[in-house]
């Protein structure tokens, strides 16, 4: 790819994972804003433009350029 890739994993709807080639020092920083919400506790939630959501942190995992070559190999457009 020879750039710097971020690439979102999800399984049913929901983020597992997220995969970049950046380093760690050099990656952006990646909120994840869900607002799915049904059968949550009040205190896990926030407010996000005025809809309830539960916002966090994704795990962050840093790649090789070739690993994220496959996978934009594999983006049909």
């Amino acid at each position: 790819m020879n750039k710097p890739a971020i690439i979102i994993q999800m399984e049913g709807g929901i983020i597992q994972q997220i995969l970049t080639t950046l380093p760690e020092g050099e990656q952006p920083e990646i909120v994840v804003v869900d607002y799915d919400t049904d059968g949550a506790n009040e205190e896990e939630t926030t407010q996000v433009f005025g809809k309830t959501a539960f916002v966090f942190e994704p795990y962050v995992e840093m790649i090789s350029e070739e690993d994220a070559e496959e996978v934009g190999n594999a983006v049909q457009v």
